[in-house]
């Protein structure tokens, strides 16, 4: 029995280190690459800012709603789901207990969000001899996944000095990421002719981001349901104003081309946080609870700039091709002197010294940028009708890394797209369905000590860790867009 519990607290210690930081980009690449909205631009892959001639123009570039002679109000619908899974095998050798501790572990998971992304109303009226489209709208910028993942957990103890397996068991290993709210914007835009082949647009935004997370991780083994368990539960806001500014410049009568910026601004950042811990001691044969910790605040967030740059080339009356580039500052993302919940050395409740930690990810993060190109051929009906197909690819790099470690650099998502949808008289009815996926292959050695109870006596041993992870990534967005002309 005491060799069991030797074993058993070398391996709840082992998967205190292996366990990767809880991530955001890992299941929403919309928050690492955050672009306009509409089922028509994502079914020509996003490629949509030197074109953006429809009711969702003022979301990818305000400049576009210069474009539009009708009044108009739209509403877009999404659905995004898909799967993040984890396959590692980690070995630590205990040097002075000449013991090796082998963990195989696979660990599929998939997640989902839907909702209303998108709402709209534009109006056109002239100023003088000028003409001039204002607009309203609602945009989700970013949700957050409601996430699940579980599975298998294989570990192995070796005896270094007989090369003998003196103890293999699996336990299994499962996380429940629930969030609500996310990114919303409420914005106005005006766009409006700078001449005859120049086109200016500006959009005031009022970013208004209120999100909550309960992320909760069990690990069992047998009978026993909570060998190690830990929920972590938090909220966090801001709000503040951003200015989107954009121009279309029509040098020829095929080609747009097409500038965004967009800017980034500081606001007050209340949040909350509580942890809890629970480790199952086996002498009392029972989970031994930490006391609850958590932490609450107000400080400062920096929101990141971007900015993005396009090309629409209209080849005939019925097919346009389109390329954009866009990029995201988020390594000037960071949320000012952050106090962590933490439990001191003595396990009791505290709050650490106060640090700048990245936003919205935990550790280090770097710019984004996406490349997108697309098409749309329309297909002339009887009666006027209009039957556009539409194709488009993109890549998209991500914020931070798949894996775990600081020094890793982001993974790099490609992506394709397909759209469709009907167009008659006033009414637009348009569908996408996207496609993205990405994967990681991360190795690390490294170094630590740890602290084993054996005999009831802590005794401090050095361990020598190397890790082998794979990570992949798939996600599918389906979007609906209505517009009505009046």
């Amino acid at each position: 029995m005491m060799r069991r519990v030797v074993v058993l607290t070398m391996v709840l210690a082992l998967a205190a280190v292996a366990a990767p930081a809880q991530t955001i980009s890992l299941i929403n690449q919309s928050v690492s690459n955050i672009t306009g909205t509409g089922a028509r631009a994502l079914g020509m892959g996003g490629a949509f800012i030197a074109l953006a001639d429809d009711a969702t123009a003022a979301s990818w570039n305000p400049a576009g709603l210069a474009q539009l002679s009708k009044s108009e109000v739209s509403l877009v619908y999404e659905d995004y789901s898909g799967s993040y899974d984890w396959d590692q095998v980690y070995e630590a050798v205990y040097t002075d207990l000449a013991a090796k501790v082998e963990n195989f572990l696979t660990l599929p998971g998939d997640f989902d969000n839907s909702g209303l992304t998108f709402a709209s109303v534009t109006i056109p009226f002239k100023v003088g001899n000028g003409n001039l489209v204002a607009q309203g709208s609602y945009r989700r910028m970013a949700s957050f996944p409601n996430f699940d993942r579980s599975g298998p957990n294989l570990w192995r103890v070796t005896d270094l000095s007989t090369q003998e397996i003196v103890n293999e068991f699996q336990t299994s290993l499962s996380d429940a990421d629930d969030w609500s709210g996310g990114f919303d914007s409420y914005t106005l835009s005006l766009g409006f002719p700078l001449g005859a082949t120049l086109r200016g647009g500006i959009s005031v935004n009022y970013v208004d981001a209120s999100i909550d997370n309960v992320f909760r991780r069990n690990e069992s083994f047998e009978d026993i349901e909570c060998l190690t368990c830990r929920r972590l539960t938090g909220g966090y806001e801001f709000a503040d104003w951003a200015v989107d500014v954009g121009l279309q410049w029509q040098p020829a009568r095929p080609l747009t081309i097409g500038l965004v910026y967009h800017a980034g601004f500081k606001a007050d950042f209340d949040y909350y946080e509580s942890k809890e811990f629970a480790q199952y001691d086996w002498e009392a044969e029972q989970p031994r609870p930490f006391e609850p910790t958590s932490s609450r605040g107000t400080t400062t967030v920096e929101w990141p700039s971007g900015w993005g740059a396009g090309l629409a080339w209209r080849a005939t009356d019925t097919l346009t091709f389109t390329a954009d580039y866009s990029e995201m500052s988020w390594s000037d993302a960071i949320v000012k002197d952050y106090l962590p919940a933490v439990w001191d050395e003595n396990a009791q409740p505290t709050v650490g010294e106060p640090r700048d930690v990245y936003f919205p990810f935990a550790y280090e993060q770097k710019d984004s940028w996406t490349a997108r190109a697309g098409a749309e051929f329309v297909i002339v009906l009887g009666n006027g009708a209009l039957l556009p197909l539409r194709a488009g690819y993109f890549q998209e790099r991500q914020f931070a890394s798949l894996s775990p470690y600081y020094s890793q650099d982001p993974a790099t998502f490609d992506g394709y797209s397909l759209g469709t949808g009907f167009a008659y008289k006033n009414l637009q009815f348009d569908i996408a369905w996207a496609h993205t996926e990405g994967d990681d292959q991360v190795s690390e050695s490294y170094q630590f000590e740890e602290v084993i109870i054996i005999g009831g006596e802590p005794r401090p041993v050095q361990v020598q860790a190397t890790e082998d992870n794979a990570f992949d990534f798939t996600s599918d967005r389906f979007l609906a867009s209505i517009i009505i002309r009046f």
